[in-house]
């Protein structure tokens, strides 16, 4: 019998890419990209896993685990992109049996399917309608002692040479998750301290060609530089040009608001992090902020707060303030792109 595991994941790139692979390996699969559109299929279909990300767009996953687990004992993995360890808690609190991070090698994401989906199959639980446990109409007849040395049956049949097929699942992942959500909701669980919990920063995008700094002279500003110095930043300017991404030393764009814990803070270094890790997509590098503003968004509706990757606690008014920042480097971002797109007409 072939097992029917359901991906909840609002990334439907990743989404699609997971269920391929998982069909190689001889699982069905069911998807959705939201927890509404996830009880819809859990209340229709008898579903023998569940792998749910938990920054869903209509609400946050663990509410969905805690659903599901009031009426179904259907084994659920958590893979998310949120490490911290109160949400980690929470969510094996709530009833998951696996809580994973983002990025995740391929071969231990499908050898814990595998396991969990062999512990279940001597007490199946198929869902029905409202996914409560359907009642058998009679007590089950007494097992039959297994024999010695016997294994137990695997409920599918997977390919160890598919596991070669789905490699790209880790580096898909990791960029997708490369710092798609830095801050989340600290909001007690219930209240605990009135302290929030410190948050994990985001996971480090590949480093990027270091940029050498602009000579300056904080004690004479106006005097000229030496000739080395002009040597080197017409050096550094050549070389941003070889890159691909010199317009962005000429860009018209405003400055970028000044964050501290910000890591690209200048044209030309967001220009050559888009060119390297997002291999030029502006959307993509685009949504990973837009994303990131809503979700401080929704914080700061709550009056919550949120911890930055330096430790940073953001609440009221400083909240408010970061939200501001946010929105303007948002607006830069999309200057950007606009000008990079109008260079590469040129070219």
């Amino acid at each position: 019998m072939t097992n029917h595991i359901l991906i909840v994941e609002d990334d439907e790139m990743v989404q699609k890419f997971v269920a391929l692979h998982l069909e190689n390996e001889g699982f069905q699969t069911s998807t959705a990209t939201t927890g509404a559109g996830a009880l819809a299929i859990l209340a229709d279909q008898a579903i023998d896993l569940i792998l749910l990300d938990l920054n869903l767009p209509d609400g946050d996953g663990l509410s969905i685990a805690q659903k599901v687990r009031e009426t179904s004992t259907v084994p659920i993995i958590i893979l998310t992109a949120r490490k911290g360890q109160d949400d980690r808690m929470l969510g094996l609190g709530l009833g998951a049996d696996e809580y994973l991070t983002k990025p995740i090698a391929p071969e231990e994401l499908f050898l814990r399917v595998r396991n969990l989906l062999s512990r279940a199959v001597s007490a199946p639980q198929p869902p029905s309608p409202g996914f409560a446990p359907a009642k058998p109409e009679s007590p089950p007849a007494q097992p039959a002692a297994p024999a010695p040395n016997a294994a137990p049956a695997p409920t599918a049949a997977p390919n160890r040479g598919g596991l070669g097929l789905i490699a790209g699942i880790a580096a898909l992942i990791a960029v997708v998750s490369g710092g798609a959500v830095w801050y989340f909701d600290q909001s007690p669980q219930p209240p605990k301290s009135p302290a929030p919990s410190s948050l994990p920063g985001p996971i480090k995008p590949e480093p990027e060609p270091k940029q050498t700094p602009k000579p300056q002279s904080k004690a004479k500003p106006l005097r000229r530089p030496a000739p080395a110095a002009l040597a080197e930043e017409e050096h550094t300017k050549a070389i941003a040009e070889v890159l691909g991404y010199g317009w962005a030393l000429q860009s018209k764009c405003d400055p970028l608001p000044d964050v501290k814990w910000w890591k690209y803070n200048s044209h030309e270094s967001i220009a050559s992090y888009v060119l390297k890790s997002q291999k030029g997509d502006w959307a993509a590098y685009t949504k990973i902020w837009f994303l990131r503003l809503v979700r401080l968004h929704e914080i700061d509706n709550r009056n919550s707060s949120a911890v930055t990757s330096s430790g940073v606690v953001l609440k009221g008014d400083a909240l408010k303030d970061y939200i501001k920042k946010m929105q303007k480097r948002l607006a830069v971002i999309k200057c950007l792109a606009a000008e990079a797109k109008a260079f590469a007409a040129k070219r």
